[in-house]
C-alpha cells in the first residue's frame, strides 16, 4: 500500500482538522450573498447624514449606552464602502472568529499541545458554535449584531489570551500587555449589557479567588475590576437606557417574575445544547485528554477555587443571558442575546470540564485511564457527521448548493436598481413599489429583512442624493 495511503495519528489529524474546517466553510462563503437588515439600514442611513459628536450624542442619550459599539456603528463598512463593505466584514467574521478562538487556546495551553491539536480546539470550537447557536443570522450576517455580541465575544477571549501571558513576558511588554487588556475591558464593556455583565462576573470572580489565595496579581485585577465598574457605570446611567426601556410599559422590573422566567430559560436552552451528540462525545474525548494535561499546566496553579463554585458560576453564567431582558422588558431578549450566552457556556463547559479533572487527580488521587482505540474510532467520524449535517449547517450548505443564496442577492440588487430609478425620477420612495423576496436563504435572513422596507428605502434615497444633490426632494 501506498505510504500516502496509511492514515497514521499524524494523518487523522489532519483528516479531523480538513473536515472541521469544511463545516465552517459554508458561512464565510454565504457571506458573499447577504444584505443589510433593518438596523444595519437605520443607523448607517442617520450615520450619514449627521456629523459624528451630534449623532454620538444623540445614541447615548436617547437611545442606548453602548458607547463603544454605537462608536463603531458609526464608522461602519456600510458607510464608507457600501454594499461590498459590509460582505466584506461579514465574510471576515468567522475567520476572526477562528482566529480569537485560537488565540485563547493557544495562551491556556501554552506548550502543552501540539500546533495541530490547537488548530483542531479552534475548528472545533466554531464549528460547533455555528452548528448550534439559536440565531445565526444575527450573530454572523447582521451587522449591528456582529458589533454588538459577537465583537465583545471575541475581545473577551483575547482579554483573557492577554492575561494568561502576559505574566510570562518582559517587564516592559508586561505592561504594555495589561495595559491593552485594560483597553479591551473599555471596549468589551461600552458594546452590549450582556458582555458587560459576562465580564463583570468573569473579572469579580479572579479577584476574590486571587484575594483569597493571596497572590501578588490580585492588585491588577482589583485593577481591572475598578475599571469595570467604571465602564459598567457609564453604560447603565445612560439617559437612552430609560428612553428604550420606556417602549415597554408593563411587565418590568418584576424580580421574582424575571428570576423564575430566567431559570426556565436556561433549563430550556442548557437541555438542547447538552443533548449534542457532537456536544457529548467531544467531552467524553475530552475527559483523558484533560487528565492528561492538567499537571503540566500553569493555569491550575492559581485556579483555587472549588469546582463547585467555578460549576455555579458557569450556570449563573448563563443566567445572566436571560435576566436583564426579562427585568428591564419583561419578555425575553432577542435570540442573538442567546448566542453570547452559548459562546461563553461552551468555553465555560470544557474549562468546567478540566477544572474537576484536576481537582479529582489532585485531591483524591483519581486515576483517568485511556479511553480504548475503538471510542475513538465510533465518536470522531459521529462528531464530524453531526457537525456536517445537521442544526445549522445543514441548510447552510443547502442553501448555497441549491442556488437560494444566488437569487437572494440577485433579487436584493434588482431591487435597489429599482429604487434608485424612482429616485431619478423623483418618486417619493415610500411609493416606489418593492418587490417582496418569498424563497429566502435561511441562513443569511430571517424573516425581519423582508418585512421591513422602510430603512432600506432611506438609505438608497441617501446614497442618491450624496452622489446627486440635484436630485434632492422633500420628504
Amino acid at each position: 500500500m501506498p505510504k500516502f495511503l496509511i492514515l497514521n495519528q499524524a494523518r487523522l489529524k489532519m483528516l479531523a482538522l480538513a473536515t472541521l474546517l469544511l463545516s465552517n466553510l459554508p458561512f464565510p462563503i454565504l457571506a458573499l450573498f447577504c444584505h443589510p437588515a433593518y438596523d444595519d439600514y437605520n443607523y448607517t442611513g442617520t450615520a450619514m447624514i449627521k456629523s459624528f459628536f451630534p449623532w454620538y450624542e444623540s445614541m447615548y442619550v436617547g437611545v442606548t449606552g453602548r458607547y463603544f459599539s454605537m462608536f463603531l456603528l458609526y464608522f461602519n463598512p456600510l458607510k464608507f464602502a457600501g454594499i461590498v463593505g459590509f460582505k466584506a466584514s461579514a465574510f471576515l467574521t468567522v475567520p476572526v472568529l477562528f482566529v480569537a478562538v485560537f488565540v485563547f487556546i493557544n495562551a491556556f495551553l501554552q506548550s502543552t499541545a501540539t500546533l495541530i491539536d490547537k488548530l483542531i480546539g479552534a475548528a472545533f470550537f466554531v464549528g460547533l458554535f455555528s452548528n448550534q447557536m439559536p440565531e445565526i443570522t444575527e450573530m454572523y450576517y447582521v451587522m449591528t449584531s456582529r458589533m454588538a455580541y459577537l465583537l465583545p465575544c471575541l475581545l473577551t477571549l483575547v482579554f483573557f489570551a492577554l492575561a494568561l501571558t502576559a505574566s510570562r513576558k518582559t517587564k516592559r511588554l508586561r505592561l504594555v500587555l495589561r495595559i491593552l487588556a485594560g483597553v479591551l475591558i473599555f471596549a468589551i464593556v461600552g458594546s452590549s449589557e450582556i458582555s458587560l455583565l459576562v465580564l463583570a462576573l468573569l473579572i469579580f470572580s479572579v479577584t476574590i479567588n486571587l484575594w483569597l489565595d493571596q497572590q501578588e496579581e490580585f492588585w491588577l485585577w482589583l485593577v481591572f475590576s475598578i475599571v469595570t465598574i467604571v465602564c459598567g457605570a457609564i453604560v447603565i446611567v445612560a439617559p437612552g437606557n430609560t428612553v428604550r426601556s420606556a417602549m415597554f410599559d408593563s411587565g418590568q422590573h418584576r424580580f421574582i417574575y424575571s428570576a423564575g422566567m430566567s431559570v426556565r430559560q436556561e433549563l430550556s436552552f442548557l437541555t438542547i445544547w447538552c443533548s449534542n451528540l457532537s456536544f457529548l462525545l467531544s467531552t467524553l474525548i475530552f475527559i483523558p485528554l484533560a487528565a492528561n494535561l492538567s499537571d503540566k499546566m500553569a493555569f491550575f496553579k492559581h485556579v483555587r477555587l472549588h469546582p463547585l463554585v467555578c460549576s455555579l458560576l458557569l450556570l449563573l453564567l448563563v443566567f445572566f443571558g436571560f435576566f436583564p431582558a426579562y427585568w428591564s422588558m419583561g419578555i425575553m431578549g432577542q435570540f442573538r442575546t442567546v448566542d453570547t450566552v452559548y459562546f461563553f457556556f461552551l468555553i465555560g463547559w470544557f474549562l468546567n470540564v478540566a477544572i474537576w479533572i484536576n481537582y479529582l487527580k489532585s485531591k483524591h488521587n483519581f486515576k483517568f485511564a485511556p479511553l480504548p482505540r475503538y471510542v475513538y474510532v465510533i465518536s470522531v467520524p459521529i462528531i464530524l457527521v453531526v457537525l456536517l449535517f445537521t442544526n445549522n449547517t445543514r441548510p447552510a450548505f443547502g442553501d448555497l448548493a441549491r442556488g437560494r443564496a444566488y437569487r437572494y442577492d440577485k433579487a436584493v440588487y434588482e431591487r435597489s436598481v429599482q429604487l434608485r430609478q424612482c429616485i431619478r425620477a423623483r418618486i417619493f420612495v415610500k411609493d416606489c413599489p418593492m418587490t417582496g423576496i418569498s424563497d429566502i436563504p435561511v441562513t443569511i435572513t430571517n424573516p425581519y429583512h423582508e418585512t421591513e422596507f422602510d430603512m432600506e428605502r432611506y438609505y438608497w434615497r441617501i446614497i442618491e442624493w450624496r452622489a446627486n444633490p440635484e436630485l434632492a426632494i422633500k420628504r
